[in-house]
């Protein structure tokens, strides 16, 4: 279990990243099995750019052969179906491309403080919303894992490992927040992020009057993460900013 690691400080980059999700790997749903191939990995970059530029109503199997350079004979070798292709397209750009952003991230920070490291972490992600295709991409497939199996698998295992990280350097920089507490914690700073991103998105219309709303966000979901486990009202004044918590510290962690 993580907590019973907290005591330790794991290496940083790739390692740290393994060593965080080697107890959780029995909660994640299960990821796609990789293929091997020279035309694995192009037939997925392309598949991303497809969906990316395109959305998934513009999505096929012909354009994605089209855009990758091989025979629609090639592409269904590895994927028998467009469902195929979408999980293990959003497998490959959703989690694969993350993992890779937290190994980058960590191994600038070896000498950090995890107050630090889950600030930097969560800049990252704040501003990584602020990118126009990057949000696209997360809007077109919210509206789809809501209707499609394979989607809702592939992103389901994306917020899990991304939900992990934030829990584990929410508990060790809040220790006294026990197991449930930083995973509840990890829960709702993964949820405003996400939501932070309707108003942050620079594919939609910019509101002058939300400027600096992304250094807000990261203040107040760190602020929200760190504040002591004491049942008291410790996110009323996150509402003045974010405009969407009202539950009570002792709901989030069990307090009675």
């Amino acid at each position: 279990m993580i907590e019973e690691k907290s005591n330790h400080r794991p290496p940083p980059g790739r390692e740290a990243i393994e060593w965080v999700l080697a107890d959780r790997r029995s909660e994640d749903p299960a990821p796609p099995k990789p293929h091997t191939g020279k035309n694995y990995n192009k037939i997925l970059e392309a598949a991303r750019n497809t969906l990316v530029e395109l959305g998934y109503a513009k999505f096929s199997l012909r354009e994605v052969e089209s855009r990758a350079g091989v025979h629609l004979k090639s592409l269904q070798h590895y994927f028998k179906t467009k469902g195929d292709l979408v999980y293990h397209t959003l497998h490959h750009t959703l989690v694969e491309h993350y993992y890779e952003s937290y190994i980058a991230l960590f191994e600038t920070m070896e000498s950090s403080t995890y107050e630090e490291m889950l600030e930097a972490t969560v800049r990252l992600l704040v501003s990584d919303g602020e990118d126009p295709q990057t949000s696209k991409l997360f809007f077109d497939l919210w509206a789809l894992a809501a209707r499609d199996e394979d989607a809702r698998r592939a992103v389901d295992h994306f917020y899990s490992r991304y939900r992990h990280i934030i829990e584990w350097l929410i508990g060790m920089a809040n220790p006294e927040l026990g197991p449930s507490g930083s995973a509840l914690r990890a829960a709702v700073v993964v949820a405003q992020i996400e939501g932070s991103m309707l108003f942050l998105s620079r594919a939609l219309p910019e509101h002058a009057e939300l400027a600096g709303l992304s250094d807000e966000v990261v203040r107040a979901m760190v602020k929200y993460a760190l504040e002591p486990c004491d049942g008291k009202l410790v996110v009323e004044k996150l509402n003045e900013s974010t405009g969407g918590i009202v539950a009570r510290d002792n709901d989030l962690v069990g307090i009675a």
